[in-house]
Order: structure tokens, then sequence, then C-alpha cells
């Protein structure tokens, strides 16, 4: 039976993220066990002998002060211990923004990490990346290189802003469109590079990279 273990401090966020798995396996028609634990060290206390043995993912909340990973030293000692246990385990590191293009930049060439989240994420849209790394058994759709992909003016305009971190409103605003008009340009966007959400978008920038940089269509 796969089993899902979710680390986060928070009550309501960790059963918030319990009934949405939840809702995965049910549509996918799978039945799967889902721990849920306040942190690091009540996994490595329970010793549930089926977690140490069986745990095919493995999510992590990360915050500023949650101690799972360091510049320094690393992995938490007992996450580096379940990988070398569990070699094939996902890894899914839900963060904040400010944390995602440091995560991005230290943890993906980690073989066990899968995907890394933002907490920003629109319900939908974490939704669509949980299912999309847990219930992957083949290798998932890579994104669209963006040096070869013509985005217009507008959409170069819109994407950048969302990397950024500013809001459909806020974009919206400085534009002088509606919010309709936005989220148009970034659906178009990203179908065309071949990517679900915003986030996608940092497995495809230059580490050095702020902002995506494509020719846009000339002017008409």
């Amino acid at each position: 039976m796969p089993q899902i273990a979710i680390v986060e401090q928070c009550h309501f966020i960790r059963n918030g993220l319990k009934n949405l798995l939840l809702d995965i396996t049910q549509e996918q028609g799978n039945h799967t066990e889902i721990h849920t634990f306040n942190s690091i060290s009540d996994i490595d206390k329970c010793r549930y002998k089926s977690v140490e043995s069986g745990l095919d993912s493995l999510i992590l909340v990360v915050n500023a002060s949650s101690g799972f990973y360091s510049l320094t030293k690393g992995f938490h000692p007992f996450i580096e211990n379940l990988v070398a246990r569990i070699p094939s385990i996902k890894i899914i590191i839900i963060c904040e923004d400010t944390l995602q293009r440091l995560a991005y930049h230290e943890l993906r060439s980690h073989h066990s990490v899968s995907g890394i989240i933002s907490t920003k994420s629109n319900i939908d849209d974490l939704k669509a990346q949980l299912e999309n790394v847990i219930y992957s058994h083949n290798q998932p759709t890579r994104p669209n290189n963006p040096s070869r992909i013509m985005l217009t003016q507008r959409e170069q305009q819109v994407i950048n802003a969302l990397l950024s971190g500013k809001s459909a409103a806020a974009i919206a605003g400085k534009l002088n469109v509606s919010q309709k008009t936005i989220s148009a340009h970034k659906i178009n966007a990203l179908k065309k590079l071949n990517i679900r959400t915003i986030a996608m978008l940092f497995d495809i920038l230059p580490l050095s990279s702020q902002e995506i940089n494509m020719n846009p269509y000339p002017k008409s």
C-alpha cells in the first residue's frame, strides 16, 4: 500500500494537506495510507516500521526556522538516513516564495527531491503538482526551453511580474487591464512553455537569471 508522510507544525495545514491527498488518491482509485507529523523528530521517535521501510513520499512544509535543511549541514540527518534506507522515496518541499529560488538552487540536483511548490500556489495548482509528483511513475514532461519559445511582449511582462512575486491584481493595475486579461496572458504563456505553474519556470531558467528573456513577436 502506498504511504505518504506529511511534516508540518500547524494542525490545520497538516489536516488540509491530508484531506487534499485523500481527494487525489480517491480520484486515482488508489488506497494510500497517509501519516501526519508535527516535526521530523516526531517521525524519528515514532519509529513506525511501515514508515521506515515502506514510505513512498515525504512532504515537508518548509519555513526559515523549520530545520529541515541548512546550507552548511544539508538535510536533517533523519532525512538523509531515510533516503539511504529508501532510495526511491520522493521528497516534496512546500516553501515560502522567499525560500523557493534558494530551494531550487540548492536542492534541485538532489536525486530525492521530486518537487518544490510555493505556499502561494492556489488549491488547483497545489493539487495538480502533488498529483503529478506522487503518482507519476515516469519522468515528468519537461518544460520547453524558453529561448525557443515565442511569447508576446505582454505575455513576457506578465510572466516576469509573476516571477518577481507581484499579484495578478498589482500587475493588472500597473498595465491598466483587467485581472481576467492577466490570467489569459498567464495561461497562454504557460501553455507555450508546456508547464502548469509559474513555479516550474525555475526548472528551466538559468540559476543567475531573475526573469525570462525571450524574443517577443514583432509589434504590428
